[in-house]
């Protein structure tokens, strides 16, 4: 298992972000039989939704928001991967769970 992190907030929408992530993917030998699981709300699950979708065309992924609200407006509303308004994916979560703190 491995940690990504990056900092909070809209301003890290960036295929900057991006691409720091696929790096860490490549350097930490990611395959398609791996999975990403994101642990966090809005921006986080865009991110992770995003890079699954496009990292060796397609890996699974999970969410887990931190509660009710994100959870079925980010997780439910099957929209992840909206990193810029110009690039979109559609890719569904493996699954999404809740946890709440």
């Amino acid at each position: 298992m491995t940690v990504f992190v990056f900092p909070a907030g809209e301003a890290s929408k960036t295929l900057d972000t991006v691409r720091d992530l696929y790096e860490h993917l490549i350097l930490e030998h990611f395959e398609r039989k791996d999975m990403l699981i994101a642990l966090g709300g809005g921006v986080v699950g865009d991110l992770t939704g995003y890079a699954a979708a496009t990292y060796l065309r397609g890996i699974d992924f999970v969410r887990f928001p931190p509660h009710c609200s994100p959870r079925w407006t980010a997780a439910l509303a099957e929209r992840p991967g909206w990193i810029l308004t110009a690039i979109k994916t559609w890719w569904e979560p493996f699954t999404s769970l809740s946890w709440s703190i």
